[in-house]
């Protein structure tokens, strides 16, 4: 019986929509029938579905479906059972099959045939799959389910021999074992009350046209297809099938008059459909093939008043421009060609690009308007910062998201699965903390979160449960052996031991003291906090115990497998607070989980967690996400995926660069479609977008806009654009001409870096900005009297011009403050600024000592054992461990010997050491233990009274203590305490020297003042001005200052603001975004006041050891 398909072919869709609606209701139909409708997209089905609730007030009683369900759903509904219907499983079935057949045949098969793919899977040395061994084996058997689909779709009669003849590789005897059976030549159908139409789908694969055939002498099967040309072009030939063919008619000894001849005949055709036009032309091939009736209704435009229209009617009527008159039109602007420096201003010219549209042609409505892109993905977080934005005028919807991106529950369910197979990094269990489905399931609020965070910053936690834990994780991911050191010093299990010991005991206040614990007590937690610490200790220990199962390499059943990620999915995860939105994602995500148990057809085999990882991963990215669907008069995003035009006033491409488009094909190895003989036309990846984007030209009704973005983020190479656009502009520079120009000259739009370049307020300028805040940006960046940049601290002022603000009381560590950091000082003191320091928790182990931790070793060092200091730096996580373990602690020791060679060379000993605190009870000084405690400092100046308090630091018989080498910056830095300690030996008539003793380098700085008293007042009026306005005189620059000429200040800025290891922040955010420091204007301000404070001090010890 021949087919008795109706083909309708057109060059609009809106044509094919107004056939499909007469077919859908005729009176051959009722009620009961069942109507399935064929689309190839979401976008499509969407829109079909809108046009028909507006014109028929209902749209029920139609089943919309894609291709392979649709063919899934007829065979149900009409396939004659008696005849045992044959379909291909589906792919995770098929993956799981092939999987399970491999692995049987690993462990048993001897014949050559399997040995590529032992040698691809299996440790050489071993000879046994690995973790990574495991891993390309679920992949490897996901890509063949994936081909054998393929196979049965393009390759009926490779399968057929392979059915019949002996393997002659492995994916042959893979597929006999597998599959069996081949699907039929023929098909047996039955009638039924059932109309099938399939509605613009570009290109079906000859198997699925010939079941379709076959189908349609039982039930009315309808093609509506959208065709580029209403003359007979099936026969035409792209540029590089001409010069094959050319070739070859050269190889034949064609004579040079006839190869010209038979050239000019090839290449009088329109170049745009012949290149772009081969899924149509094979499409189009099929139904030729089969002689089924076709019925024409194409729409000629009345005029061709825009370079769109008149490139349409070109593809309409196969006419080559170039063979034509030259046709010219005046500003023009249907076409356009949009060329950005970012994806981001991408995004940003699209939107003002959009909105000039819609004010030029006010018929023209968001919902009106379809954007697509190669991977919209990649779009999205651009497209909601500014279509989303309060100031946006234009709503969006975004199609064809990823689900595994977009729910906050199932990012946060697989974030716990694959800290499984982590080093448990402390950065990857705080993420997990960070999720709120997690934090909502647990009780945990933010700020709890964040004091977690602190805690393991505190106690540095680095990775691993404990120690054995990390010997697992090494043997079981890179080494034969564990830990070198068996040291638990930055696991979980040592730091929130030393929280719970904390809060359980008295903290010991000695060196011999601490040195008694085998675990450090750190006294972090505040006791209103002390439950919170007990649950997130109990929690961990969940945590460790729930997914042990997940790295212990074991196999089991899917249905456990299911059973067991539901239990952690609803034990960990609760989204009862979330919206409908994450509700529905959260119910997708369990019910993939629950699927798995039927995944294996009920084979009931052994699988790793890899094998079921992989596969929910999969089939969640199956799930596609549409984010503000319900939005009707919204501009819609989507990604350019094969037949997926959709008829729009304005279609816009984005993305169009040569590396994003046409995508290149992944022509596998293993794909046999490649080598064997007999094989259906299979179109590639890149006939797909050829077809899309003309589709894209015949679907634009106003404006057609392109696009693309020179360079990629981080990167240095500059995109072309994509071939397809060169195709058209060369096209249209031979066809047409606008305004005088080429089009070349007047279509293409490049657009400057900034948003709020002055290019798009100028008037007569091509692009235009809608955007107040860029309008108000630019008024203030090209304002003629705005000449030099904004500056923090418009200038140094000079500190004599100034009112000193007094102080009565004066602590002595806001003067420490003062001499180590003016800048910090002033920010926090003045302007009450604090500028917060990047906390960074570090997942890796440390290879050296931090300075930090040095420092501290070095002041404890020389008081106790070295044996019993090195107890004390392990507890406390300071000592580095594995096999740069033994370089610290060496070189910790010479740092202890050093520190006690300098002490001895110095005349001290541990016990000489002591305290100095001025203290307001205290009226006569008197000896403490370890602590001399002294009456406040009283210092006369002429605005009246100053009185010091607090603590000064160490000091000695011998002299003041100083933890430093004695470089000028120590010595700046420590001259108002060093003046402090000798006005407090002359007012109190103390034993001790005025001298100043640097224990890192062994030096005695001598006293040359008589009375520290005028110096002191220098220093106090000093500070007073300091807390008024910004001083520069940080250690670093207060000899540069002390110099007659600016240029060497202007060095000592270069050198710490150029430098690796510069430590003051307030600078460096000071002069961020290219704000220098004025060197000449700091030196007149500041130079007489650094002479007056610190010249002395500089000139009398600077150079000079003892």
């Amino acid at each position: 019986m021949s087919p008795s398909i109706q083909v309708l072919l057109s060059n609009q869709t809106e044509i094919l929509y107004q056939r499909l609606k007469e077919q859908l209701f005729t009176s051959d139909t009722d009620p009961f029938t069942i109507r399935v409708v064929v689309v190839p997209s979401k976008v499509m089905k969407n829109w079909l579905s809108l046009k028909l609730a507006e014109d028929l007030g209902v749209a029920a009683g139609i089943e919309c479906l894609f291709l392979e369900p649709a063919m899934q759903r007829l065979q149900k509904l009409l396939e004659d059972p008696e005849e045992n219907a044959f379909q291909l499983p589906s792919r995770v079935v098929l993956a799981l099959s092939i999987e399970r057949e491999i692995r049987q045949a690993l462990k048993s098969e001897k014949s050559e045939i399997w040995k590529p793919l032992k040698d691809h899977l299996l440790d050489k040395r071993r000879k046994n799959l690995t973790g990574k061994g495991e891993k390309r084996l679920v992949s490897l058997s996901d890509q063949l389910a994936v081909l054998f689909a393929q196979y049965d779709k393009y390759g009926r009669k490779m399968l057929q021999r392979w059915q019949k003849e002996e393997p002659a590789g492995w994916q042959e005897l893979l597929w006999k074992r597998i599959v069996v059976k081949v699907g039929p030549e023929s098909f047996f159908w039955k009638k039924g009350n059932v109309t099938v139409h399939l509605f613009a789908l570009s290109y079906i694969s000859r198997q699925q046209h010939q079941m379709l055939c076959s189908l349609s002498s039982h039930v009315p099967v309808c093609y509506y297809l959208l065709s580029p040309c209403e003359v007979f072009w099936s026969d035409l030939l792209s540029d590089k099938e001409n010069s094959r063919l050319i070739r070859c008619w050269e190889n034949q000894g064609m004579s040079a008059e006839a190869l010209s001849e038979a050239t000019e005949l090839l290449f009088e055709r329109n170049p745009l459909l012949a290149n772009w036009g081969k899924l149509g032309r094979l499409m189009a091939a099929q139904i030729e093939e089969t002689t089924l009736q076709t019925d024409e209704n194409y729409r000629e435009l009345d005029q061709e008043s825009t370079c769109l229209q008149a490139l349409q009617m070109d593809l309409l009527k196969l006419r080559n421009g170039k063979f034509l008159e030259k046709r010219s039109f005046k500003e023009d602007n249907s076409i356009q060609i949009h060329v950005s420096t970012s994806k981001t201003r991408e995004v940003q010219a699209l939107y003002q690009t959009l909105l000039g549209i819609i004010d030029q042609h006010r018929e023209i409505d968001p919902y009106d308007i379809v954007v697509m892109a190669p991977n919209i993905k990649v779009y999205e977080p651009m497209i909601r910062a500014v279509f989303q934005s309060p100031q946006s005028q234009l709503n969006c919807q975004i199609m064809d998201l990823n689900l595994l991106d977009q729910s906050d529950v199932v990012k946060g369910f697989f974030h716990l699965l694959d800290l499984a197979e982590t080093r448990w990094e402390n950065e990857s269990v705080l993420n997990l903390f960070s999720f709120f489905s997690f934090q909502e399931k647990q009780g945990l609020t933010q700020t709890e979160v964040e004091k977690i965070g602190k805690w393991v910053r505190d106690t540095k936690i680095r990775w691993g449960i404990d120690a054995r834990h990390r010997s697992e994780i090494l043997l079981r991911n890179h080494c034969e052996k564990g830990m070198l050191d068996n040291s638990a010093a930055g696991t979980w299990k040592m730091g929130i031991d030393r929280l719970l010991l904390g809060t359980a005991m008295i903290l010991p206040s000695g060196i011999e003291e601490k040195a008694r614990f085998n675990r450090r007590p750190l006294r972090e937690v505040a006791a209103s906090d002390q439950e919170l610490l007990g649950e997130w200790a109990f929690l961990m220990g969940k945590l460790r115990e729930d997914l042990s199962l997940l790295s212990s390499e074991k196999k089991m059943p899917l249905d456990e497998w299911s059973e067991y990620l539901l239990y952690l999915l609803h034990q960990y995860f609760s989204w009862n607070r979330a919206s409908e939105k994450e509700k529905a994602q959260a119910e997708t995500l369990a019910k993939s989980i629950e699927l798995l148990r039927i995944a294996d057809a009920g084979a009931k085999d052994f699988y790793p967690f890899s094998t079921v990882i992989f596969h929910l991963k999969k089939a969640l990215e199956l799930q596609e996400v549409h984010d503000r669907e319900n939005y009707v008069q919204a501009v819609r995003f989507c990604s350019m995926l094969p037949m997926r035009a959709v008829p729009a006033k304005v279609v816009v491409m984005m993305g169009m660069s040569e590396e994003n488009y046409p995508r290149k094909e992944d022509k596998t190895i293993l794909n046999q479609l490649y080598f064997q003989k007999g094989v259906d036309p299979f179109p590639s990846t890149t006939e797909f977008d050829r077809y899309l984007f003309l589709e894209a030209v015949l679907s634009a009704r106003q404006s057609l806009i392109l696009s693309y973005h020179k360079k990629e983020q981080g990167g240095e190479k500059l995109n072309e654009c994509s071939l397809l656009i060169s195709e058209l502009v060369h096209y249209l520079d031979q066809s047409f001409s606008i305004s005088g120009l080429k089009p070349s000259e007047s279509i293409v739009y490049e657009h400057p870096f900034y948003s709020f370049d002055k290019k798009y307020f100028q008037e007569g300028q091509k692009i235009r900005s809608y955007s107040m805040p860029d309008y108000l940006a630019a008024l203030s960046y090209y304002k003629v009297e705005n000449k030099s940049s904004y500056r923090f601290l418009p200038a140094f002022h000079s500190p004599s011009s100034l009112t000193n603000q007094k102080f009565e009381v004066i602590d002595v560590k806001e003067i420490k403050r003062l001499a180590r950091n003016p800048f910090r000082f002033y920010f926090q003191k003045r302007l009450g600024i604090f500028l917060k320091e990047e906390e960074e928790t570090s997942t890796e182990e440390t290879l050296t000592l931090s300075p930090l931790d040095l420092s501290k070793f070095r002041k404890e060092s020389w008081r106790i054992s070295m044996d019993k200091m090195l107890q004390i730096a392990e507890l406390e996580g300071m000592i580095p461990v594995g096999p740069f373990r033994d370089l610290s602690i060496r070189k910790a020791a010479a740092e202890a010997a050093s520190v006690a060679e300098n002490m001895t060379q110095l005349s001290l000993k541990p016990s000489d050491l002591f305290e100095i605190q001025f203290c307001e009870t205290c009226s006569t000084p008197r000896k403490e233990e370890n602590r001399w405690v002294l009456p406040p400092l009283i210092v006369e100046l002429e605005s009246g009274f100053v009185r010091l308090e607090g603590f000064l630091g160490e000091g000695s018989l011998e002299g003041m203590i100083a933890y430093k080498k004695g470089e000028k910056r120590d010595i700046v830095e420590l001259w108002p305490l060093y003046l402090i300690w000798c006005r407090a030996i002359e007012e109190h008539a103390l034993p001790f020297r005025k001298d100043l003793l640097f224990i890192r380098s062994g030096e005695r700085k001598e006293s040359w003042l008589e009375s520290s008293l005028e110096s002191l007042k220098d220093y106090i009026s000093y500070f007073n001005q300091a807390s008024h306005v910004v001083s520069p005189l940080i250690p670093e620059w207060v000899e540069a200052l002390t110099k007659e000429k600016a240029s060497e200040l202007e060095k000592a800025l270069n050198l710490s603001l150029n430098g690796d290891f510069f430590y003051n922040d307030e600078v460096k955010w000071i002069c961020r975004g290219g704000n220098a420091l004025d060197s000449e204007e700091m030196h007149a301000a500041w130079s007489e006041q650094a002479k007056r404070l610190f010249s002395q001090p500089i000139a009398q010890w600077s150079g000079k050891k003892r």
